[in-house]
């Protein structure tokens, strides 16, 4: 027994000899061929890695090349809109808002909201307007000159206007009921322009407010606002039978203003032909109050440096569609401003632009 397992035992010792020395003719030695492998590794490694960086620094230099590219010409036209701008500040009187109590005006002048309250002016007592005058017109209250037109004016609001502006030199003009919105008061009213203040408070019948503000908006001088009151009516509340608008028409004044704003965006959306109301390229700044809106024209300063025109990033086509339903509601002046329009009789639904939801980003570089 014991013979048995010594032979079995140096049976396996050979074996393991023999199979020591087979891997070691074969392989080589020990722990070569796993070097070999790493090297390799290491080199392949590597390559990819030079392949990478050089890909990724050619990509950066393309990048660095069209944003110099593009970064000299908005400098070019920066250069251009500062020439212009200065040229126009030459000739402008540009004022120090922080030492001027409201823009040039005496210390004591009374409050808006006194002179209304004073003249018995629904303004203040039905509507609070003056919440809204002391800033919209706190440039204009002591301006060397001034030229206002109110349609559907009271007495009350006249002699309100008169206190209200300190200009030495001023014109304070009320249109009548009767002839808010005739043709030869229209014209009258184109004749005298330029003004600096019209407001709208004569028959709100949607066709009329329309009509007037188109006919009018021309003769607004630069920095001018052109403000409408009293929008509630235009729904047909408290209205006369005569004037009141067809249900279909009952939000037009509203729906018509809020098309015209958003020519402000069109510079930026790079849509050129984008327009509502003619003369609307003057148009800077659309500002909505309770039952009030104004519309402001630019400057001369703010005409002469406008914002960048940026390539075209919406769908073109639904745009041009969009703006052809849009100018479709428009009122029809057939003759000349002062025409009284052609009524609407086609019901409108309220419908947001929406040729602008165009996916990517305008600027091109990172």
């Amino acid at each position: 027994m014991k013979f048995a397992q010594g032979f079995i035992v140096g049976l396996l010792f050979s074996a393991a000899v023999f199979l020591s020395y087979e891997k070691s003719a074969f392989f080589g030695r020990p722990g070569v061929s796993v070097t070999l492998a790493e090297s390799t590794l290491t080199t392949a490694v590597k390559d990819a890695q030079r392949q990478c960086e050089s890909r990724m620094a050619a990509a950066i230099e393309s990048a660095e090349r069209q944003c110099q590219c593009e970064t000299k010409l908005s400098r070019v036209q920066q250069n251009e809109h500062e020439e212009e701008f200065a040229k126009v500040a030459v000739s402008t009187e540009l004022k120090n808002p922080a030492s001027m109590t409201p823009y040039g005006c005496p210390p004591g002048l009374p409050k808006i909201q006194s002179i209304l309250q004073d003249e018995g002016s629904e303004k203040f007592s039905m509507h609070h307007y003056e919440r809204y005058y002391a800033s919209w017109f706190r440039e204009m209250r002591c301006r060397s000159t001034l030229r206002l037109v109110e349609i559907g004016a009271s007495q009350a609001s006249l002699k309100a206007w008169d206190r209200m502006f300190q200009s030495s030199s001023k014109t304070i003009l009320g249109v009548a009921d009767s002839d808010r919105s005739s043709e030869n008061t229209m014209d009258s009213l184109i004749s005298k322009r330029p003004w600096d203040i019209i407001i709208d408070n004569g028959s709100s019948a949607a066709g009329q407010m329309l009509f007037r503000l188109f006919s009018l908006w021309n003769t607004l001088a630069p920095g001018g606002v052109y403000i409408i009151q009293n929008l509630h009516a235009n729904f047909g509340v408290n209205e006369v039978a005569a004037e009141r608008p067809l249900a279909n028409q009952a939000w037009a004044v509203v729906q018509k203003i809020e098309e015209i704003q958003q020519v402000l965006m069109r510079r930026h959306l790079g849509t050129r032909d984008l327009s509502v109301m003619p003369g609307d390229e003057s148009l800077i700044s659309v500002e909505w109050g309770m039952n009030l809106v104004k519309l402001r024209k630019c400057t001369e300063l703010e005409c002469a440096s406008p914002p960048f025109w940026r390539e075209v990033r919406v769908d073109m086509d639904r745009m041009v569609a969009w703006n052809k339903r849009a100018t479709a509601t428009n009122p029809k002046i057939t003759k000349r401003p002062g025409t009284l329009p052609q009524p609407m009789s086609q019901p409108r639904s309220i419908e947001p632009p929406a040729f602008a939801d165009v996916s990517g980003s305008p600027y091109p570089c990172p």
